[in-house]
């Protein structure tokens, strides 16, 4: 006997979008595209991202970028003005000064992104800590931050430094600890109104451990501020730096650093003030960019201010 004629499967595809996106998908995608897509029409948002990334580039590029070494002395070119040798001009040494603000650039944003993971990372498991348990461990680490909060920043950084001495990591150390008490309130108010949220009290009924209940639930529902906080610290730390280094007590010579480059040009702003107004655009452009970033950075991922 011969076999019949094999019947036909009818495969029925899933309903999908116009660009072939599952429904579910394209409904949670849509509006957050819609949402950065708003803010990146923002001229200011765009102008702040274009120049942190152009300030980053600058940093990691620095050996190709420069055109001398950042240390390299031309006496007979000394305090020469702007020219198409020196295209900043050079300083008291004779060194190029748009080298050394290029390499300076590593140990501002250097200083600014690792004083910020650190404040962050503390900080963050601070909160997270306070805010869950609750209780005489919460009253123990706020009154310990209020504490570091109640001494002006910049005074309690000069003592500490003077005490642990000038150098690059101190610097971060430093910084790093004094923005901690920020970081841990911020996580602790976003995680005292997620705590109570019905999922959490579900993960605690079905006996989830405290570290994972932290890490898988509450923790990813409280990203948005403290990444908007963390953009906006690094623009503070390396502020900080600058104001440290122009009081010596930060990076340490050779090493160029737009701080201690406005400290060297301050004596010299009648004769050559080229040698303080370049480091000084760099540290406010570099500022702006990033404090212009994070404001678009929080416009998109604050719910509050969309529909």
């Amino acid at each position: 006997m011969g076999n019949g004629p094999e019947r036909e499967t009818l495969v029925i595809p899933r309903a999908r979008g116009a660009s072939g996106v599952p429904p579910r998908i394209a409904q949670w995608l849509r509006p957050r595209l819609l949402r950065w897509r708003s803010v990146w029409r923002s001229r200011l948002t765009f102008l702040g991202a274009v120049t942190t990334l152009l300030m980053v580039l600058v940093a990691m590029f620095a050996p190709q970028l420069a055109p001398y070494p950042y240390q390299e002395v031309h006496l007979p070119d000394r305090l020469s003005p702007p020219t198409l040798a020196y295209l900043l001009g050079t300083d008291q040494f004779g060194r190029d000064v748009l080298s050394r603000i290029i390499y300076g650039a590593q140990v501002s944003l250097a200083v600014g992104v690792t004083s910020t993971l650190i404040a962050l990372v503390l900080g963050v498991i601070l909160g997270c800590i306070a805010a869950f348990y609750g209780g005489w461990t919460d009253e123990a680490i706020m009154r310990a931050m209020d504490v570091v909060m109640a001494f002006p920043s910049l005074i309690l950084a000069i003592a500490l430094i003077a005490v642990t001495g000038p150098s690059m990591t101190n610097l971060v150390l430093v910084i790093g600890l004094l923005r901690v008490p920020e970081f841990s309130r911020v996580t602790r108010g976003s995680a005292l109104a997620i705590k109570e949220k019905e999922f959490v009290e579900a993960g605690r009924a079905l006996g989830l451990r405290d570290a994972r209940l932290i890490t898988r639930h509450i923790l990813p529902n409280i990203l948005a501020p403290i990444l908007v906080l963390a953009t906006l610290a690094v623009s503070t730390a390396i502020s900080a730096e600058a104001a440290l280094s122009f009081l010596g007590l930060g990076v340490q010579p050779p090493v160029p650093s737009w701080g201690q480059m406005l400290a060297d040009g301050r004596q010299y702003m009648l004769g050559a003030p080229w040698l303080a107004t370049f480091p000084g655009l760099a540290i406010s452009v570099t500022i702006l960019g990033i404090n212009l970033f994070g404001d678009g950075l929080r416009d998109a991922l604050d719910p509050r201010l969309h529909h």
